[in-house]
């Protein structure tokens, strides 16, 4: 599997509005880090590195779904 394109083909499809600040967080990732994992064509991203930011996708996913049910 290629990550690095999984990744790109699914940050292109996010809305701007989506912080990837915020993404960066709660992956646990530096936001520097995780800017280069979706924009640097030269950064590898390992499988670890995917379904840590695959998880942030998920828990921002839940959190959203979670606050419009309030």
């Amino acid at each position: 599997m290629d990550y690095k394109k999984e990744l790109q083909e699914l940050f292109a499809k996010l809305p701007a509005a989506i912080s990837r600040t915020e993404l960066a967080k709660l992956a646990g990732i530096d936001r520097s880090n995780f800017k280069n994992y979706i924009e640097n064509p030269d950064k590898v991203v390992t499988e670890k590195t995917y379904n840590k930011i695959m998880g942030a996708v998920g828990k921002a996913y839940e959190q959203f779904t979670l606050a419009l049910k309030k």
